[in-house]
């Protein structure tokens, strides 16, 4: 039997701050999307949606733009050659700057144009990034210095080549389950030329000695094509010492739960 959808897919690409000092002025915004997901089919055009919002105190200006990534360890490399699956060229973001008052949100339209192809099957993808930034105010003691404060918050633009049927293969292999400082890392094979979703995941922790085990949540991430991703989970402090056994157990959408288990000290 799956396990229930607990988990939801909020999982934020990045998030950048830089600042010096306590500023006076809240600088907080935010999207309401982590990812936009769509087909993608020669000369066939696709508007998708997020909305941006200001909960802040002061007036922000924000720019949106995509960038291309490259994948390494599961993880987005930016500032490479673009590679094959690249989609940021394809992509027009509209409106492409803007201002938000204390309380305000704005609907940011984003097209995919894709051409017209050929497309091998899989998924192509890009992150779009909403940024704002801003100079604070005077530093005490600097000259009357004003440094620039920028964060930047970003989407997956994710579109999917012909698509996969539902439920997905049982392709996918966890590949390591191991023991850290702060607690347990899986490690999971998708050799398949798609991002593939983990919605749900858990890892039960049960003393050799005996006892009660311990259920911990393991948080939704994403899958990316052809890679392998390393997620650690922390393990609470009411875990008790000593070697246990765990089960880790990922759901990705196949018919079969992807499972795992390995003894591990604590």
């Amino acid at each position: 039997m799956k396990l229930s959808h607990l988990l939801s897919r909020l999982l934020a690409l990045s998030a950048l701050t830089l600042a010096v000092g306590a500023l006076r002025a809240d600088h907080s915004f935010g999207v309401d999307r982590t990812e936009l997901v769509t087909d993608l089919v020669p000369n066939a055009t696709r508007t998708l949606r997020f909305t941006v919002d200001n909960p802040g105190s002061e007036t922000l200006p924000f720019t949106v733009y995509a960038e291309d990534f490259n994948v390494a360890d599961g993880a987005p490399v930016f500032g490479q050659k673009p590679g094959p699956r690249a989609l940021a060229a394809k992509l027009t973001v509209f409106p492409a700057s803007f201002e938000l008052k204390p309380g305000e949100s704005r609907e940011v339209t984003v097209t995919l144009a894709p051409g017209a192809g050929p497309f091998p099957a899989g998924s192509y993808y890009a992150a779009l990034f909403v940024q704002s930034s801003r100079l604070t105010e005077s530093v005490p003691g600097a000259n009357g210095s004003r440094i620039m404060v920028a964060r930047r918050l970003g989407i997956y633009f994710i579109a999917d080549s012909q698509p996969e049927s539902k439920p997905l293969p049982p392709d996918v292999a966890m590949t390591a389950l191991t023991k850290t400082p702060a607690g347990v890392v899986l490690r999971i094979k998708n050799p398949s030329p798609y991002v593939r979703f983990v919605t749900n995941g858990s890892l039960q922790v049960t003393g050799v000695s005996g006892g009660k085990p311990t259920a911990i949540p393991v948080r939704a991430f994403r899958l990316l094509p052809q890679t392998e991703t390393t997620i650690e989970t922390p393990v609470p402090a009411k875990v008790k010492a000593g070697d246990a056994n765990v089960l880790a157990v990922v759901d990705y959408g196949a018919e079969e739960l992807l499972v795992g288990e390995a003894r591990l000290t604590f």
